[in-house]
Order: C-alpha cells, then structure tokens, then sequence
C-alpha cells in the first residue's frame, strides 16, 4: 500500500471509530453506516474512498467468521459532484497533502482551505489565527527572495472565516515544527521560506500525487475563491496597507 493510501485509511478508521467507538462490530447496522454517510462533512469522492477503507474492514471481519454479512452492503453512496472549472478536484488536493513533505503540507492546506497566495502563506504568522473566532486576517505578504514584508495586493486587508478542521490542521503543524521567526507558521526547520523553496517543493508533490506539470500552487485557489463569491470569505472592510516590514510587528 502506498504511503499516501495508508494515511487516508488511518484516516477514514479514525473517523469510524469516533462515531462507533468499542461496538462489536457485529452490532454495527447498515443503517448505522448510512447514518454515518450523511452524517459525513467530506466531498462525495473523498467519502467513497473513506468507505471503501472501512468496508474492507467489515469484509475482513466476514472473512475471518467474525460477521455473518458486511453491513455496508445496500448502503446508498453519494454521487459525486463534478468539480466547477479552474477547480482541482477534491480527490488531487488530498492526493497533493498526502504527497507533501511534512513540513510543506500545511503550505497545500492552506493554499486550498484559505485561498492564499503563496507569498500570503510564507508571511502568515500565528498572531494573525484567531482560533475561538475561527478567522485568518490576511494583512501582508512575504518578500519573494529576501525575509521581510510588503502589502498585500491592492493593499487589501482580508479576514477569512474558517472552520475547526484548519485550526487543528495549523496547531498540529505547529505542535509538530513549532514557530519559525517572527511566528511565521510555514517555515523549514526554523528557517524563512522564500518562493524559490515554494517551488522546489512543489514540483516533486505534484509528481508524486500524479498530477501534470501545469498544475501550480495558484490553482489549489479557485476552490476558495468561489467561496468568496458566495460570501463565506469576505474581505475586511477596513483597508488599509499591510503593516510594517522586517523587524515591525510579527
């Protein structure tokens, strides 16, 4: 199995378990299965693939005597949505963080959840994640070669809400790497980031995940983009240019 394919199990088991927790597993009904279906948050496609790790489970349990009949048999799968244009599908997003170097995973997370751009990710720093509010403000961005800050685009400053998943996502990156300098939350063994190591890293995950070589960073936007538009991501009202540079506020 590959290393991509064995964390998305671990994955959909832990799911499972959260929801069934110590039940024998012959107490498990399909309806306790479909129950778990549209109970799920995940994209239909990533949903599929969660179920086909768990039925696997019960097929294995029904192999070793242990079940008389897998209960996800007759259980109704949602058909999946074919991704908007400019979209990546859900399925090449989770293939690119499983690809992902450790360190650079949280850099496709974000890129894909929040819609930065990656000069807005390398200068994100922990004081701008507001974990009760479940906001990222978004007010600078990073020096493409140099450490050091610069405005925004337009000089917009952006408040972006957010959800539980992205705040755990960004306090397990930093549990894990803990803080680069100034608090910047992408960083590689505490060093600055600048756009050259961006890239560098990116090209072997999108191979890696099977994607083609025009695939880039920029496209994991568009998904958060669309949220914009629909007015789940809104700009802050407030303007204003980004504040400060190298050795101003962190």
């Amino acid at each position: 199995m590959e290393a991509g394919d064995a964390r998305r199990g671990e994955r959909a088991l832990r799911r499972a378990a959260g929801v069934w927790g110590a039940r024998p597993l012959a107490s498990i009904r399909p309806s306790d299965v479909q129950s778990y279906v549209k109970a799920s948050a995940l994209a239909p496609s990533s949903l599929k693939t969660e179920l086909q790790h768990i039925g696997a489970v019960f097929a294995m349990a029904v192999n070793d005597g242990l079940i008389v009949r897998s209960p996800m048999k007759g259980v109704r799968r949602p058909k999946p949505a074919d991704a908007p244009p400019g979209w990546l599908p859900r399925e090449d997003v989770e293939a690119l963080a499983d690809a992902a170097s450790d360190w650079f995973r949280i850099a496709v997370v974000l890129g894909h959840a929040l819609g930065l751009r990656q000069s807005e990710l390398r200068g994100l720093t922990h004081t701008r994640v507001r974990h009760l509010q479940r906001e990222v403000v978004i007010d600078r961005q990073a020096e493409r070669h140099t450490f050091g800050w610069a405005p925004t685009k337009n000089s917009v400053v952006r408040t972006i809400p957010t959800d539980a998943t992205v705040i755990e996502a960004i306090e397990e990156h930093r549990s894990l790497h803990g803080v680069g300098p100034h608090g910047l939350v992408l960083h590689r063994h505490g060093a600055f980031v600048n756009a050259a190591m961006v890239d560098r890293a990116w090209r072997p995950t999108r191979s890696a995940a099977g994607l083609p070589a025009t695939v880039r960073y920029h496209d994991l936007r568009p998904h958060a983009r669309f949220r914009a538009a629909v007015g789940r991501a809104l700009p802050d009202r407030r303007g204003g240019r980004a504040r400060g540079r190298a050795g101003h506020r962190a």
